[in-house]
């Protein structure tokens, strides 16, 4: 299961509640694709930078400015690689069994 999240100047306690919930899940076999877009000067945004260390959640930032969520959203189905693909905004908090559902 691939989730994939756009994210852009995310607050970090909204994004904590994400990850907690994500992590928290019943069904581990999942990667968590947070897709940042760049700032207009082509600089990274700090809001990804102090995600946990675990390997199914995927910082990745565009490679190119992409100013819409869906941008960003397809860039993630793009790096996908699990067999279904959920989607999640920013701020969504996910019930413990959500994914063994």
């Amino acid at each position: 299961m691939s989730i994939v999240v756009p994210c852009y100047k995310t607050d970090r306690v909204y994004l904590r509640e994400l990850l907690d919930s994500v992590l928290a899940q019943s069904y581990d076999n999942w990667e968590l694709l947070l897709m940042e877009r760049l700032a207009r000067n082509g600089t990274r945004w700090p809001t990804l930078r102090w995600t946990p260390n675990d390997e199914r959640v995927c910082r990745n930032w565009a490679a190119r400015q992409r100013r819409q969520s869906w941008s960003n959203t397809n860039a993630g189905i793009e790096q996908a690689t699990g067999d279904y693909i959920a989607f999640l905004d920013h701020d969504d908090i996910l019930e413990p069994d959500a994914l063994f559902q």
